[in-house]
């Protein structure tokens, strides 16, 4: 079984890359399913592209921005990875996020936010070609544990059509949304669940492994929200029909 990574609110060895940090930011806000009032839920996202307004594009996990109300963003800028969430965010600003696209049937969405001046980002660039795993796996950056920007190694397990498992030992609750990397600092992929074992009827017992979505997803995803992106106000239903249409003609 695999469960939701939000988080409500262990560095590893791995070599942070600049853009890989620069592009990836933290998703919060008021949790508004299966939580006690007041809880904050944490995910992540990876900024893939700037509107004509000026505002940036995020993609991130559907799920994620479904569990809280008002979502707003965090840009790390010269924060530490893996700074506790209570210290960052007592010292900064979060910006205001505008739903502008999701998947019906897959764990995808997009957000939009603008950015202050000061802030220092980048945009995730996408592997070429369809292969979401290369023969060397980088990293996956998120929030595990309420960690910002955490920097885990991963190795590849096996891959379906949409979606492909991984082993990552420091990777947890809040990485939803995050990005899988390559060797190469290149996106290959969201994470978006981790996979969960019952014993007897004990309590969940969460795994080292997580599904993400693959690489053929957030491309064909990008594309059927290429419109819906540019457009102010965005027409989020039409964004998903046309993905779900795009996946079935396949």
């Amino acid at each position: 079984m695999l469960a939701p990574l939000a988080m409500i609110a262990v560095l590893s060895d791995a070599r942070p890359t600049a853009q890989e940090l620069r592009s990836t930011v933290t998703l919060t806000g008021r949790c508004v399913r299966s939580c006690r009032p007041g809880e904050m839920t944490l995910g992540a996202g990876e900024i893939v592209g700037r509107r004509p307004d000026g505002t940036l594009i995020v993609l991130t996990a559907r799920h994620v921005i479904e569990s809280i109300a008002m979502p707003r963003v965090y840009v790390r800028n010269d924060a530490e990875p893996g700074i506790d969430f209570t210290s960052f965010a007592q010292g900064t600003g979060a910006r205001r996020a505008t739903v502008i696209a999701y998947a019906s049937n897959v764990d995808l969405a997009l957000v939009a936010f603008r950015p202050l001046d000061e802030d220092d980002y980048a945009f995730a660039a996408l592997a070429p070609g369809d292969r979401s795993i290369s023969a060397k796996p980088g990293v996956v950056i998120g929030d595990p544990n309420g960690l910002l920007w955490t920097v885990s190694n991963y190795t590849f397990l096996n891959n379906a059509a949409s979606t492909f498992l991984l082993n990552c030992w420091t990777c947890g609750p809040g990485d939803s949304g995050g990005g899988v990397f390559d060797s190469a600092g290149r996106l290959v992929g969201i994470l978006v669940q981790q996979r969960v074992v019952f014993d007897d009827g004990a309590a969940p017992l969460r795994t080292t492994q997580f599904l993400a979505i693959s690489l053929p997803e957030l491309r064909l995803f990008l594309g059927a929200t290429e419109r819906q992106r540019s457009q102010s106000p965005p027409a989020v239903s039409a964004a998903w029909m046309r993905f779900d249409e795009m996946r079935a003609a396949r």
